[in-house]
């Protein structure tokens, strides 16, 4: 299990996002059927990288899956759901096997939705949407004014960072609730919380 906010291991495999004029990606990352093979897929734009064991049932590897300089919308499939846009079809649940899988937004407004098994969630730069499904995941906005979302519904670990950020736990029940710098609101009660100046009714609402 990684121990630093910002752990990028040596070892993972790591994909950028890079398409003309910066536009937003569709990142989807989880398990479906593509060209004739059931794989763990990262489908980006409509590109599809087979990131899965040769029999296709789980992660080869650990990953970081990095969004563009613009606003991106980055999800990774924690339950059976239909996909729509480049990324149309059925997907399921990303199977992690022994491995790791993180996700970075990078520059420009992001959504980042973590998977519910071992996912970090970075919003990285700009005002992203972060939300963290696992008990063993992250939910971090860094920086810009962020809202971060913890729905695991107990040990949700869940940091602001830089800017004016709104953390919220919908269980009421975390690990970590640190709001990081700068003046920041809460939609959960001051116990446990840190560095969250201004409690709220709800982030996204």
């Amino acid at each position: 299990m990684r121990t630093a906010i910002s752990f990028i291991a040596v070892s993972i495999t790591v994909f950028f996002a890079t398409v003309p004029n910066a536009r937003a990606d569709q990142i989807v990352i989880g398990q479906t059927s593509h060209g004739g093979k059931t794989s763990q897929w990262i489908c980006r734009d409509g590109v599809y990288t087979d990131i899965g064991t040769s029999a296709g049932t789980a992660l080869d590897d650990d990953y970081a899956v990095h969004g563009s300089s613009g606003s991106d919308g980055i999800e990774v499939i924690r339950s059976n759901r239909s996909i729509t846009g480049d990324c149309a079809g059925s997907w399921s649940a990303l199977q992690y096997g022994t491995h790791y899988l993180d996700v970075y937004g990078d520059g420009g407004n992001d959504n980042v939705f973590g998977g519910a098994g071992n996912t970090f969630s970075f919003g990285g730069a700009g005002n992203d949407f972060v939300v963290n499904y696992s008990s063993i995941g992250k939910a971090q906005g860094d920086d810009g004014s962020d809202i971060v979302l913890g729905l695991d519904g107990s040990g949700d670990v869940l940091y602001g960072n830089a800017g004016s950020d709104c953390l919220e736990d919908y269980s009421g029940s975390w690990l970590i609730y640190n709001c990081g710098p700068d003046t920041d609101y809460r939609a959960n009660g001051s116990s446990g919380t840190s560095y969250c100046e201004n409690p709220i009714a709800c982030c996204f609402c």
